[in-house]
């Protein structure tokens, strides 16, 4: 009983493992050029939610709609940027599309909040199998960047490549080392700024602490053996 009890309970500790990266991150703080997911990235993932909504600040100004999707990489397919459907299994990737009726252009579009996470930032040219599709005619953004610590906000700047009546933006993606994810923000500008629902990653229980409870409970069935012993 003791025996079967503790290989139990570390099978437990044992699949608790750290995911492993493997990406080029961009940091909070940083400023760069975006990242192309090619060929295989839109494979092995699963929708986990959607939502499609408008911004519009009034004219002169934009009007935009936009959808975003939240899916888990449960391919395991991890590999270096530019060809992996993600940066750890079962970890989330961030879908944005926007498409601007005008009669104003779109200069940035970000998202929130992403503090605390792993991120890799650009946008899709494979799409997802029976998902988005990538979009051929789409706006490449110019750069994108990350606030400062703890870098909350992603950001897709359009200012040298603005989006414009008519147009849309690529396929644009984040990939994440989150599991799991809770509402957020887009936030859409150009003179003035709009902002919706979204979706955001949001903290599961460390490793190390879920580690600390399987030692914990390691620690109580002993006791129990124990003290069960001593009884009989």
């Amino acid at each position: 009983m003791k025996k079967t009890l503790l290989i139990a309970l570390l099978g437990t500790i044992t699949s608790l493992t750290v995911p492993t990266l493997s990406a080029t991150i961009i940091i909070a703080g940083a400023t760069g050029s975006p990242d192309v997911f090619g060929a295989g990235t839109g494979t092995g993932l699963t929708l986990l939610a959607s939502t499609t909504q408008t911004v519009n600040p009034g004219a002169p100004y934009f009007d935009a709609t936009y959808t975003e999707w939240v899916y888990s990489d449960t391919s395991g397919t991890v590999s270096a940027s530019g060809g992996s459907a993600g940066l750890c299994q079962n970890c989330l990737d961030f879908f944005i599309e926007l498409a601007d009726a005008g009669p104003g252009i779109v200069e940035r579009i970000s998202t929130s909040n992403f503090g605390g996470f792993v991120t890799d930032v650009g946008y899709n040219t494979a799409g997802v199998a029976g998902g988005p599709a990538a979009v051929a005619a789409g706006i490449i953004p110019g750069t994108v960047d990350r606030s400062g610590a703890p870098g909350n906000v992603i950001g897709f700047n359009y200012t040298s490549t603005n989006i414009t009546s008519g147009q849309s933006t690529v396929l644009l993606e984040i990939e994440t080392n989150a599991v799991s994810y809770t509402a957020g923000t887009v936030t859409v500008q150009d003179g003035a700024a709009g902002f919706n629902t979204g979706f955001s990653p949001t903290s599961a229980p460390e490793p190390g602490t879920m580690a600390l409870l399987g030692f914990g409970l390691i620690g109580l069935g002993m006791a129990k053996v124990k003290r069960n012993k001593k009884v009989a």
